[in-house]
C-alpha cells in the first residue's frame, strides 16, 4: 500500500470566493506534477475531493505530470465544516465571557480578514474536536474523521504504483492522526501544519512522510 495525500494549492483567502486557486496555487500544483514526472513516480489511482480548489489542483498537476489518468471524485475527501461552524456560532461566541468570547471580539474588532480570525478558528477547532461545540447544521468532527479514515482505508493503488488523494489540510491532518493512532485534537493540530501542495505518504506500516514540500522552491511554500 502506497498512498500520497496532497493538500490543494494555495486558494484565494483574500477574495470573496476562497474556493479557487490563486496564481501561486496553480504554480504549486504544476511544480508537484513536474517533480513527480522527473522522479518517474507511477500513479495508478488518482482521487480528488469535490471542491473547485481540489479540481483545479488536480488539473494543474496533470498538466505537468504528463500522464493520462482517470480522475475519481470522492465527497469523503471534502474538508471539514469548521469554518461554517465558526460563522454559524460567531454571534453567540462574541457574547461569551471566556477565551472564546475574547477571541471572537478581537476578530470582530480587528476586521483584518482571515489573519485576524485565525486565533479564534484554532480555538473553535480544538473545542469542536473535543465535542464541546456543535451546531445541528454541521457535521461533527468525529463524523468527519470517520469518513476520512474510511475513505483512506479504501485507497488501494491496485499495483506497484501510488494511490493519490488530492484534498484539504483538515483531511490530511485527520488521516495522519488516524495512521498514528492519535486523538481528534492531534488531528486538528496537524492540520495547522499542512502546507499548500504538500505531500504526506502512508504505507502498510502507517505514516512514512508528512508535509513534504521539497518539490517547491521557498518562494512557493505557503500555509494560507
Amino acid at each position: 500500500m502506497r498512498i500520497a495525500l496532497v493538500r490543494h494549492g494555495q486558494a484565494s483567502a483574500h477574495r470573496d470566493d476562497y474556493d479557487q486557486l490563486s496564481d501561486k496555487g496553480f504554480e504549486q500544483a504544476r511544480a508537484l506534477g513536474l517533480a513527480w514526472r522527473n522522479e518517474g513516480r507511477v500513479v495508478s489511482r488518482l482521487v480528488r475531493g469535490p471542491r473547485r480548489r481540489h479540481r483545479e489542483t488536480t488539473e494543474a498537476f496533470l498538466e505537468t505530470f504528463g500522464e493520462a489518468i482517470e480522475v475519481e471524485v470522492d465527497d469523503a475527501l471534502d474538508e471539514h465544516q469548521g469554518v461554517v461552524l465558526t460563522r454559524l456560532l460567531f454571534d453567540d461566541l462574541v457574547d461569551r465571557e471566556d477565551d472564546l468570547g475574547s477571541l471572537a471580539r478581537d476578530a470582530r474588532d480587528l476586521k483584518g480578514g482571515i489573519q485576524s480570525c485565525l486565533p479564534l478558528f484554532r480555538r473553535v477547532m480544538r473545542h469542536w474536536s473535543h465535542g464541546e461545540l456543535d451546531h445541528p447544521e454541521v457535521e461533527s468532527y468525529r463524523l468527519f474523521r470517520g469518513r476520512v479514515e474510511q475513505c483512506v482505508a479504501g485507497l488501494h493503488p491496485g499495483d506497484d504504483g501510488w494511490a493519490v488523494a488530492i484534498t484539504s489540510g483538515g483531511t490530511v491532518g485527520a488521516a495522519v492522526a488516524g495512521a498514528l493512532g492519535l486523538g481528534d485534537t492531534h488531528g486538528v493540530d496537524l492540520m495547522f501544519s499542512v502546507q499548500n501542495a504538500s505531500v504526506s505518504e502512508l504505507n502498510a506500516r502507517g505514516l512514512f512522510r508528512f508535509n513534504c514540500v521539497g518539490h517547491l522552491p521557498p518562494a512557493l511554500r505557503t500555509f494560507i
